[in-house]
């Protein structure tokens, strides 16, 4: 069977630069390494209330990470254990991305504030994931679907 031949461009979408590593050009490469770093990153802060080794310096930082992690337990027990989620039901795998979504946009405010950097962008962008996240929640503790709809009846 003959062998695929190599890609001569970055399999990244409407990319025709040549690829570096990963299919991926320099650009692209680069980008997903901090994608990939980013996301290890918050699952580290999920678990040990970190960021970057030192506990946050930011008070909204850290009670956002308590608030989380309650839910990033839950999810953790019932991914890791089995079973059914009396709340989360079917939508344990959606509720981890959840939770790392917004453990990545606390990392990335966290390091501003650190950093002496404007945090007006960073922190838009961390208002409206909490506001989705926690709005996800909400409609789950209430019985509902993630996205606010009634679950159908079984039959």
């Amino acid at each position: 069977m003959p062998r695929k031949k190599q890609s001569l461009a970055c399999s990244h979408r409407r990319c025709q630069e040549p690829p570096y590593l990963g299919g991926r050009c320099k650009e692209h490469h680069e980008e997903k390494r901090i994608e990939e770093e980013l996301r290890s990153e918050a699952v580290c802060s999920l678990h040990w209330s970190t960021v970057d080794g030192t506990l946050p310096t930011n008070a909204q930082v850290r009670e956002e990470f308590l608030r989380i992690q309650r839910w990033w337990r839950e999810v953790c027990g019932t991914l890791n254990y089995g079973g059914n989620h009396p709340i989360l039901r079917d939508e344990v795998e959606y509720a981890k991305e959840w939770c790392i979504c917004l453990a990545e946009q606390l990392v990335l405010f966290e390091r501003a504030v650190r950093s002496g950097e404007p945090v007006g962008d960073v922190q838009f962008t961390l208002e409206h994931t909490r506001q989705w996240v926690w709005e996800r929640f909400d409609n789950l503790e209430k019985g509902l679907m993630s996205n606010g709809v009634r679950r159908p009846e079984r039959v």
